[in-house]
């Protein structure tokens, strides 16, 4: 049985940032001090050792919204709010309704619950009325907002694409992953449709927990109680889970290469120094999206994993052709080596007849 904080609206944390920024301590933070996140939650891994806390149900149905809107969570290019602009209310609709069903199954009516899922970055707008059709109005709705230095983000990502390859196309360099880094960090900033909003830097929480834990607890209205912080700080606060380092000659391929998205670091840190932002505190750095030379620095830099994708889909496409082809043609020589042996079955029986009749002769 989950605890409520103190007061007794109704309320729900949304976590958002990026892949390998630290969403799952936010959420691991969430679930400690009294957050309700459904009971399928994803399990722990060399991935992620303290666990995901991502509900299976939410992550899968957002997989499948995705796939429907012809995007993926590691598609830099992908751009949820203008992906469901062009679809109607109709078509729309039943995953709307779906989408509702699952929450109120995994929910109920539990006073405080959170959603983790970085795929949330990409379809705020959707669950947005989601939520609206729950009954949570915008003052209900806490948005917990994440980074980590996106040279991290990448050299983290990097690992796990090595990891596990064949699941995993996000990775290659550093310049792709800070592009898809960067896309989620926007669309999670300029799609907040609330001024209740608070942000925290990855690093800041493993420097200094407590404080960042002060920050947070005082945000979402929830009692401080020193002993829980002290136990939360000793089961989830491992420095070492700082595995990567920003070396020099990665700052300055970023400052070469792609300088906007330094900037929009900074914003991001200078928003964590605020007690919580308003949208009013966005705009400048969302804007950042607009402009024609970050437009172009962003492409240069996704265009490699976009084209990397695209081919090794087609050669992959070509290889399940390729073995139809072979499984057919195999499928064939089969039937023709069948009725080959039926005929010659039917020979040697014949000859057999023959043989017999000739002895008794």
């Amino acid at each position: 049985m989950q605890e409520t904080p103190k007061g007794k609206q109704k309320k729900i944390a949304i976590v958002m940032g990026c892949h390998r920024s630290g969403t799952s301590l936010i959420a691991a933070a969430l679930k400690h001090f009294g957050a309700y996140l459904g009971k399928n939650l994803r399990s722990a891994s060399e991935e992620n050792e303290k666990g995901f806390f991502e509900n299976v149900h939410i992550v899968d149905f957002n997989d499948r919204l995705l796939e429907f809107l012809n995007g993926r969570w590691d598609n830099p290019f992908f751009d949820g709010q203008q992906a469901l602009s062009i679809i109607d209310e109709e078509t729309l609709g039943p995953w709307q309704d779906e989408a509702e069903a699952l929450f109120r199954d995994t929910f109920g009516d539990e006073d405080f619950c959170a959603i983790k899922d970085p795929r949330m970055c990409q379809l705020l707008p959707f669950w947005q009325r989601v939520l609206k059709k729950c009954d949570y109005h915008d003052e209900m709705i806490y948005y917990v907002h994440i980074a980590r230095h996106p040279v991290e983000v990448a050299h983290s990502q990097r690992k796990r694409k090595q990891t596990n390859p064949v699941f995993y196309a996000m990775g290659d360099t550093t310049l792709e992953t800070v592009a898809l880094w960067f896309s989620l960090s926007i669309q999670a900033l300029r799609d907040i449709n609330s001024d209740n909003n608070c942000f925290f830097i990855y690093d800041d929480f493993l420097k200094y927990p407590r404080d960042q834990l002060g920050r947070f607890l005082d945000y979402l209205e929830i009692e401080k109680e020193q002993d829980r912080i002290t136990t939360f700080v000793e089961e989830y606060i491992d420095k070492t889970l700082r595995h990567h380092e920003v070396a020099s000659r990665d700052l300055q391929l970023l400052e070469t290469y792609f300088p906007a998205s330094i900037q929009l670091y900074k914003a991001q840190q200078a928003l964590a120094g605020k007690k919580a932002f308003t949208r009013t505190d966005t705009y400048n750095f969302v804007d950042l999206w607009n402009k024609p030379e970050v437009n172009r620095d962003f492409n240069e830099a996704a265009y490699p994993f976009v084209s990397r994708v695209t081919h090794e889909r087609h050669r992959s496409f070509l290889s399940t052709e390729i073995l139809a082809k072979a499984e057919e043609r195999l499928r064939r020589e089969n039937d023709q080596m069948k009725e080959r042996l039926t005929e010659l079955d039917r020979q040697a029986s014949h000859l057999s007849s023959k043989y017999l009749s000739l002895i008794h002769i």
